[in-house]
């Protein structure tokens, strides 16, 4: 427990230089101007920039490019609450925020519910930071003692939840939670390094694409189901209302 309070106070002196605080401004602007855009996810961010901060912070400055990261994750997850808000497109994490957030903001009230947002996000990255933090000594050994049976039971935990909030469609929860971890299971683990399901396709080894399964679930089914009843998505010659 020492050495890990000991690395905390290591992490704090970094504050007094000038150069992390110059590192975490260029990473806020930056992971700012593209998180606002719908659509620019923060995976999709990271993955552009950790080429040019590995290859510029290399070394002693290798903490530098740790704090931009860091910076940038932080700004990616606050920022997805904007389009969630104002656009009405949500991200993975801002499923529930867009429920009441974008009903506020049609009704002229998307300041207050930002500034809600993000008071609430600030005070728990804060408060659960600081929590982590003590309670790593402690939770550590419990962690360490986690085997496969135990993931499993966590993995059919968040199974049953989905089925339970799914109100009036229960099974259909359920199913749609099992069929999530089947498809979870193509391609190679990651601890025991099996191949599953692959098929000899060497395009599986990484999983299944996320976005040829989107569109293979919701895309495809709604254009064959207009192509069979050859009806057009909006009737001839109407407005479609856009706001």
């Amino acid at each position: 427990m020492g050495e890990l309070y000991s690395e905390l106070g290591q992490a704090a002196g970094y504050l007094a230089d000038p150069l992390y605080w110059i590192a975490v401004v260029v990473a806020v602007f930056v992971a700012g101007l593209t998180g606002m855009v719908p659509g620019a996810s923060g995976v999709i961010i990271m993955a552009l920039s950790i080429p040019f901060i590995v290859e510029f912070f290399r070394g002693d400055q290798a903490a530098i490019g740790l704090v931009m990261l860091a910076s940038m994750t932080g700004v990616n997850n606050t920022l997805d609450s904007i389009p969630a808000v104002l656009f009405g497109q949500p991200s993975a994490a801002t499923q529930v925020t867009f429920l009441e957030g974008h009903q506020l903001a049609r009704q002229g009230r998307a300041a207050h519910t930002l500034g809600a947002v993000y008071a609430v996000s600030a005070m728990g990255g804060l408060v659960g930071a600081v929590v982590l933090a003590i309670l790593i000594p402690v939770v550590k050994p419990v962690i360490l003692l986690f085997g496969f049976p135990e993931i499993a039971a966590v993995a059919f935990f968040g199974i049953a939840m989905v089925s339970a909030l799914s109100a009036g469609a229960m099974v259909r929860g359920l199913a749609a939670g099992g069929l999530g971890v089947l498809f979870g299971t193509v391609g190679i683990n990651a601890i025991t390094g099996d191949v599953r399901f692959v098929f000899d396709q060497p395009n599986l080894w990484e999983g299944l694409p996320i976005i040829v399964v989107t569109l293979g679930f919701f895309a495809l089914p709604e254009m064959i189901d207009l192509a069979i009843a050859r009806r057009p998505v909006a009737p001839p010659g109407s407005v479609v209302n856009t706001r």
